[in-house]
């Protein structure tokens, strides 16, 4: 097995013959292969401290799975012209490295107090790096999945379909510059959001962040590190170069079970946290 820097799981080596059986033994578990690969939007991944974190403003889990509901199978991203990445952050330390990817929603509030989310586009890595540019210093929950939208029908519309290379959003803002970027993300979500069912739109629960805790870290916290639930720690496991075999697998499976700790989760560091220590 193998964690990927999207928190995904590859299992690696399995026999042509015996692929059917996992891929349905995965399905009764609400595990899904659709779309891992290929032109799509790639796995929506978030801050690994989810729900658990002490300086974040809301568990974002609610609104990765909402996205990923919504786009999944969505006829929009059935043919991008590359594959297009996602990403949450519960707080403006923003851990889930939305700085670096096609689309990065960081949460906030603004100066009135209202929850809602800082968005960023255009980043990426590679031989041409480049920083996203934000296209939104504040979005109200509401508006999550018509942005999403809004910026995959950018790519849809002007990325480059012949080179490869030079088909992702960053290109996007260094074509059109940063201010022409915008403007045409504003023209795309106007539409989106007329055309949106607002009954779809993803809701989380807000709290009071506790901004003088100590930020984990980009990707995954490096040590054991408290919840914001009293008397619970998050605990890191290094997993060399994200690789596990079955043997490893199964020892961490009935040590985890024996202890009674359920909740484990990969990382962006190619990872493990074990969640809800005492």
């Amino acid at each position: 097995m193998h964690i990927t820097t999207r928190q995904d799981i590859q299992y690696n080596d399995v026999p042509l013959d015996q692929t059917p059986k996992l891929l349905r033994l995965l399905a009764t578990h609400d595990i899904t292969t659709r779309e891992a690969c290929g032109n799509t939007v790639r796995n929506v991944s978030g801050c690994p401290m989810a729900g658990a974190c002490q300086r974040e403003h809301v568990d974002i889990m609610p609104y990765v799975e909402s996205t990923a509901a919504y786009l999944v199978r969505n006829p929009l991203t059935q043919s991008l012209p590359r594959k297009f990445k996602i990403t949450y952050s519960g707080c403006e330390a923003d851990c889930a490295q939305g700085a670096i990817q096609d689309l990065g929603f960081v949460a906030t509030r603004n100066k009135e107090g209202q929850p809602g989310f800082k968005v960023l586009a255009g980043g990426g890595l590679g031989p041409q790096s480049r920083q996203a540019i934000v296209i939104e210093e504040f979005l109200p929950e509401e508006m999550l999945l018509p942005a999403s939208q809004a910026v995959l029908a950018m790519h849809d519309k002007y990325s480059d379909r012949k080179r490869k290379s030079r088909s992702r959003i960053k290109f996007l803002v260094e074509r059109f510059g940063a201010e022409g970027f915008i403007e045409k993300y504003r023209e795309e979500l106007e539409r989106t959001v007329a055309a949106f069912d607002a009954d779809l739109a993803p809701e989380g629960q807000w709290r009071q962040a506790q901004e003088d805790a100590a930020v984990c870290g980009h990707g995954a916290p490096r040590q054991i590190t408290p919840q914001h639930q009293s008397g619970l720690f998050a605990v890191p496991v290094h997993v060399p170069g994200g690789d596990l075999n079955a043997a490893q697998l199964r020892g961490l499976h009935d040590l985890l079970t024996k202890q009674g700790y359920s909740h484990l989760r990969a990382t962006q560091d190619q990872e493990l946290i074990v969640f809800n220590v005492a």
